[in-house]
């Protein structure tokens, strides 16, 4: 969370992301994989999302 300066929101939503996939995949717990996509997923949007005024 620190180095990516993520909030606990932030995070609380990447573990939401993160379990799609693991359940697509029908994996019982998330693993690394997700997490990575989920954060990846996260950066894309911050990029794509318009500036503050």
């Amino acid at each position: 969370m620190a180095r990516l300066g993520l909030s606990a929101r932030a995070c609380t939503r990447i573990l939401r992301v993160a379990r799609t996939p693991a359940d697509l995949e029908g994996a019982a717990h998330i693993g690394e994989a997700h997490l990575a996509e989920a954060v990846s997923l996260r950066i894309l949007d911050r990029e794509s999302a318009p500036a503050p005024r």
